[in-house]
């Protein structure tokens, strides 16, 4: 039994926007599933092939991350697509976003024959702690029902996430971010914004220098003990005409079209650390051999540790028990045996 170690998984979301006002229109499904059923085969090849597309393209990516990096389908919902990749550095960040944003938007262009389009979402957790993974059906395998999360369970979480679902804070305030989300917009969390502002920092090896922007700050049930929370997004524009028009309307009202992300980065550390909300961390680079542990990681351990060191105790209780009462069996069993044959060495009394 292996302790977990410290990962950050990155969720994307994308949503075909106009669905509802599509199916009613067309009032029957044979008339509407076709676009459906295009959305959920076409969208994933996409994204596969852009992440290997921008995979090959100068961004520092081990081996590794170019072959197996790419973002997993996690599950659908309705109208939603959802995956799900292990980071397993900021280059490898980098790469699953920009190839997420072209693919919304190439599949943008395929939606818009059915006169529908797309939106996205992406945010990010820690695990094993703060958030954690479940399966929810699982086998009969005989396993202790006190077993504690181990490494070889996030191991088979990394290879295929749509036999599990996630749990925790991280995870309830992606969903709620979606809110923002739009056809020129994808909505990001503020624990990605961060690791994105310091990919951006890295720009000279990571490749990537996509715009972050702060648009607003809103209320969110159940989010930061419900203050006003910080929402993020990165433009997803499939018209340039329209951009232009959007940046000078930015320019009217004194909103730069470019913003610090340096100073966005420093904000949204601050903005963590005072509602205590984990602050994720990635390795710079795949090999990265100064990557430090967060805190809060350290703290699970001691406690999975401690747990450990219990289940092994019980573990020795039952077994010492089994051992104890096999004696016995034996021993009861020999006392029986022993028995029968004194009986079989007396003589029989004379009538």
């Amino acid at each position: 039994m292996r302790l977990p170690e410290y990962r950050v998984r990155l969720f994307l979301s994308v949503d075909l926007t106009g669905s509802t006002a599509y199916k009613h229109e067309k009032k029957h499904s044979l008339l509407w599933i076709k676009a459906f059923k295009t959305f959920y085969e076409t969208f994933p090849n996409l994204l596969s092939k852009h992440y290997s597309e921008t995979a090959q393209e100068d961004r520092h990516l081990s081996r590794i991350e170019r072959e197996n990096g790419f973002p997993r389908l996690w599950k659908t919902v309705g109208d939603e697509i959802l995956f799900c990749c292990t980071l397993t550095s900021l280059c490898h960040l980098g790469v699953c976003i920009d190839a997420f944003i072209k693919t919304l938007i190439d599949y943008g262009k395929i939606a818009k024959t059915y006169n529908l389009d797309t939106k996205g979402n992406a945010w990010v957790a820690s695990f094993p702690t703060p958030n954690c993974s479940i399966k929810p059906i699982k086998s009969s395998s005989g396993q202790n029902e006190n077993s504690l999360p181990t490494e070889d369970d996030e191991i088979e979480v990394d290879e295929d996430p749509s036999k599990f679902d996630f749990l925790g804070k991280g995870i309830d305030a992606g969903f709620r971010i979606s809110r923002n989300s739009g056809i020129n917009a994808l909505t990001i969390s503020p624990g990605l914004g961060i690791l994105l502002c310091e990919c951006k920092e890295l720009k000279s090896i990571s490749n990537f220098d996509t715009d972050i922007r702060l648009i607003s700050v809103q209320e969110f049930k159940g989010v930061a003990k419900n203050n006003l929370y910080p929402v993020i997004t990165i433009d997803t524009f499939r018209d340039d005409s329209y951009k232009k028009i959007i940046d000078q309307q930015r320019d009217l009202l004194g909103q730069n079209p470019e913003q610090d992300f340096k100073k966005l980065r420093d904000y949204l550390t601050d903005y963590l650390k005072y509602f205590k909300i984990e602050i994720p961390k990635v390795r710079k680079l795949y090999d990265d051999t100064n990557f430090t542990l967060p805190d809060f990681y350290d703290s699970y351990k001691e406690i999975w540790n401690e747990e450990f060191k219990g289940i092994q105790k019980e573990d020795e209780q039952i077994e010492s028990s089994s051992n104890i009462q096999e004696e016995n069996i034996q021993t009861s069993t020999g006392a029986q045996k022993a028995l029968k044959k004194l009986e079989s060495s007396i003589p029989d009394l004379p009538q």
